[in-house]
C-alpha cells in the first residue's frame, strides 16, 4: 500500500481580518452557477482562500446537521459547513445561522470531544486532488496539545469526511470500510488519500468564490427539509403509510360494494322461480328470465337456488350498509392523515416537534407504535455450555456490541465471526481453549449466523475494535477454519442455550 505523506502547507496572507462582516452580492448566484461539484483548480483556489480565513481561528459547537453535513462554529467567520453528499459534495462558508441540535452517532460525538476549541493552523489541498486537510491543534485527554487532522474529501461518488490524529491515523470517518477494500478506511489505519486520477481540469480555471459561497447558501433550504425528514422521519412514514392503508381500504370498500350491487335483485329470481317451479330445472345450470340467462346450481333443487337466491341479494344489501358507513370512516381516517401531513411538511423544526407532541407522533417507530426503552434482557447475550466451557453468543447488532464491547472478557479470550458476512460475534470464555472447543465455537457462531457451513474467523478479544456503527467490529490480525458441516452436539447446546445471566464474564 502507498502512503503520500502529508506535505509542508504554505502560508498565504489573509484577504480579510473579519469575513463574517463583509457583504457578499445576493445576485451572485445569478451571474454565476456552480456545476454540482468542483473542479480540481476551483478546489485548489477554495482551499487558498479557506487557509487564508481561516487560520488561526477555533472551532467550537461542532453539530451534525445531517446524516452527511457537519458544522462548525468559527471564532470570526461565522459558521464551517461540510456537506458530504455523493452527489454535490462542498465545503463553505457562512454567517447565515442553520439552527438545530445535533445527531447523536459516534462520529459526531468523537468531533464534539475532539475539535471542541481546536485551533485552525493551516488548511491545504492534499495531493493535488479534491481533497480539503485542516491542520488543527487540539487538547488531548490529559490537557496536552497535539495535532489533529480533518480532512474532507470532496469528491463526487465518494465523499467523506474522516479525523486524524497526528500520526496520521484514522481516529474516526463518516463513511468506513473493511481492510479488504481497494483503500480500507477505518480506525487506526494510516490514512492513504483517493488515487488520483488523471482528470483534464488541472488547469487553473476561473473561480468566483463568493458566487460559490452564495451558490452553496441557496441549497441550505434543501438541508432544512432533508434534515426534518431525518429527524420526523417515522412520524412522516406513520402518516404515510395510514395514508395508503386508508387509500388501500376505501378501494377495498368501493369493490365490495360494486360486487354487492350486482346482487341486488337475486331475490327477484328467487320469486321468478317460486311462481312457476315447474318449469325450472336447475339440472340444465341456468334458467331463462325474461330473455336474459341465469345460471343456477345443477346439484339444488329450483327451491334451494331460490333460497341461495334470496339469501344473496339480503347479504348484498347488508354489505351495501356496512360498507357506506365503513367508507365514511375509511374517507376520515385519510383526510386526517392527509391533514396532518400536510400541516408537518409546512412546518419548521421547531414546529414539527411541538406538532408531534401535540399529536402524540413524537414516540412513534417505523410500524406506528409507541417506541418503549429496550429491555436490559433483550440486549443480553446467549449463553450455552458444554462440558463446562462457556460460548457466549449474539443473535443481533445489539447483543454483539454488548458483548463484544461492554462485557469485561479477557482479552486473551477467543473471538469468533463468520468470515466476510453478517453474522453473531462468540466469544469462549476459556483461557487457551482446545482445538475441539475452538471448533465448537465456531460451529456455535455459524448456527446463531443462521449457517451450517462456512468459513468463521477467530482471534484474541484483544485485536477486536468497536466500529462506527453498533454491532460493527474492528479485527486486527485473526485465523479462521472452514466448515463444512455442525455436529449435533453443536446443535443441542445451540438449540438448549439461554440467556446470559452474569457470572464469568472476566
Amino acid at each position: 500500500m502507498q502512503i503520500i505523506q502529508f506535505g509542508e502547507l504554505d502560508r498565504h496572507p489573509r484577504y480579510c481580518s473579519a469575513y463574517a462582516k463583509r457583504a457578499r452580492p445576493h445576485n451572485a448566484s445569478s451571474v454565476y452557477t456552480y456545476p454540482m461539484a468542483l473542479r480540481i483548480g476551483e478546489t485548489r483556489q477554495l482551499a487558498t482562500r479557506l487557509n487564508a480565513l481561516l487560520s488561526g481561528q477555533r472551532l467550537s459547537k461542532a453539530i451534525q446537521y445531517d446524516k452527511d453535513v457537519f458544522l462548525f462554529s468559527t471564532s470570526k467567520s461565522g459558521r464551517l459547513a461540510f456537506v458530504l453528499d455523493n452527489a454535490s459534495p462542498r465545503v463553505y462558508l457562512s454567517d447565515i445561522p442553520l439552527e438545530g441540535n445535533s445527531l447523536s452517532t459516534p462520529f459526531s460525538m468523537l468531533l464534539r470531544k475532539t475539535m471542541s476549541n481546536a485551533l485552525i493552523e493551516s488548511v491545504e489541498l492534499l495531493n493535488d486532488d479534491r481533497v480539503l486537510c485542516f491542520r488543527l491543534l487540539t487538547i488531548n485527554d490529559i490537557y496536552k496539545e497535539e495535532t489533529a487532522y480533518l480532512v474532507a474529501e470532496i469528491i463526487p461518488s465518494k465523499a467523506n469526511l474522516i479525523l486524524l490524529n497526528q500520526e496520521k491515523k484514522v481516529v474516526g470517518a463518516l463513511r468506513t470500510n473493511l481492510i479488504t477494500d481497494p483503500r480500507p478506511i477505518f480506525k487506526g489505519i494510516l490514512y492513504e488519500p483517493p488515487l488520483r486520477k488523471n482528470l483534464s481540469d488541472e488547469e487553473e480555471v476561473s473561480f468566483d468564490f463568493e458566487a460559490y459561497l452564495s451558490e452553496c447558501e441557496t441549497k441550505e433550504e434543501a438541508l432544512k427539509e432533508r434534515r426534518k425528514r431525518t429527524r420526523f422521519h417515522d412520524v412522516f412514514t406513520h402518516l404515510s403509510n395510514k395514508k395508503k392503508a386508508a387509500n388501500k381500504k376505501i378501494k377495498a370498500i368501493q369493490g365490495d360494494i360494486e360486487e354487492a350491487k350486482k346482487h341486488l335483485e337475486d331475490g327477484q329470481y328467487g320469486n321468478f322461480i317460486f311462481t312457476d317451479l315447474s318449469s325450472i330445472h336447475p339440472e340444465e345450470g341456468y334458467m331463462d328470465y325474461y330473455g336474459e340467462r341465469i345460471a343456477l346450481d345443477p346439484r339444488k333443487s329450483a327451491s334451494a337456488n331460490a333460497e341461495a337466491f334470496f339469501r344473496r341479494a339480503k347479504k348484498a344489501k347488508a354489505t351495501i350498509a356496512r360498507g357506506e358507513a365503513n367508507l365514511e370512516t375509511a374517507k376520515k381516517e385519510l383526510d386526517e392523515a392527509e391533514r396532518l401531513l400536510s400541516t408537518l411538511e409546512a412546518a419548521d423544526e421547531p414546529m414539527l416537534e411541538k406538532l408531534s407532541k401535540e399529536y402524540g407522533l413524537d414516540g412513534l417507530t417505523g410500524k406506528g407504535k409507541s417506541a418503549s426503552p429496550l429491555s436490559e434482557a433483550a440486549s443480553l447475550p446467549f449463553l450455552c455450555i458444554i462440558d463446562g466451557t462457556r460460548y457466549l453468543f449474539g443473535k443481533n447488532a445489539i447483543q454483539n456490541d454488548v458483548l463484544s464491547f461492554l462485557l469485561a472478557t479477557k482479552k486473551n479470550h477467543l473471538w469468533l465471526h463468520v468470515k466476510d458476512n453478517h453474522g453473531a460475534h462468540l466469544i469462549i470464555q476459556k483461557d487457551n481453549p482446545t482445538s475441539k472447543e475452538i471448533q465448537l465455537g465456531c460451529e456455535i457462531c455459524l448456527l446463531a449466523s443462521k449457517l451450517e457451513s462456512g468459513e468463521v474467523m477467530y482471534t484474541q478479544h484483544k485485536n477486536v475494535r468497536r466500529g462506527n456503527v453498533r454491532g460493527q467490529a474492528i479485527v486486527k490480525e485473526y485465523q479462521s477454519a472452514w466448515l463444512t458441516h455442525v455436529s449435533k452436539e453443536a446443535k443441542e447446546a445451540y438449540e438448549n442455550a439461554g440467556k446470559w445471566r452474569g457470572g464469568e464474564d472476566k
